[in-house]
């Protein structure tokens, strides 16, 4: 997984980031987590993962682009429209992935 440096964060999460992020990382459970990411398909803006779906071996040893972290799933829902209306500020098009990529750095 590789993550945005400038990673979006919800306001229920903010506290606890480090915590969740290094427990993602870790490979550990946790519930009422969520994490916004590039989707694997060309046709999705956006993706929504509970966090305890990132501890599959599938997810682990993935590229997958981890954009930003939600407590439950309607901050993860308020996170992806603030994320989605960023993109289409910067660029007046829905093009996340490429905007994201572009603008953003990842490790």
């Amino acid at each position: 997984m590789k993550w945005c440096d400038d990673l979006y964060i919800g306001h229920e999460a903010m506290d606890d980031k480090d915590n969740i992020v290094s427990k993602i990382k870790e490979g550990k459970m946790q519930f009422n987590i969520y994490v916004l990411a590039a989707p694997f398909n060309d046709t999705d803006v956006l993706d929504i993962y509970p966090s305890y779906v990132l501890l599959q071996k599938r997810y682990l040893n993935s590229e997958l682009m981890i954009y930003g972290i939600a407590k439950g799933k309607e901050e993860a829902y308020d996170m992806t429209q603030l994320i989605i209306m960023d993109c289409f500020r910067a660029t007046g098009q829905f093009k996340l992935k490429e905007y994201m990529e572009n603008n953003h750095s990842f490790t």
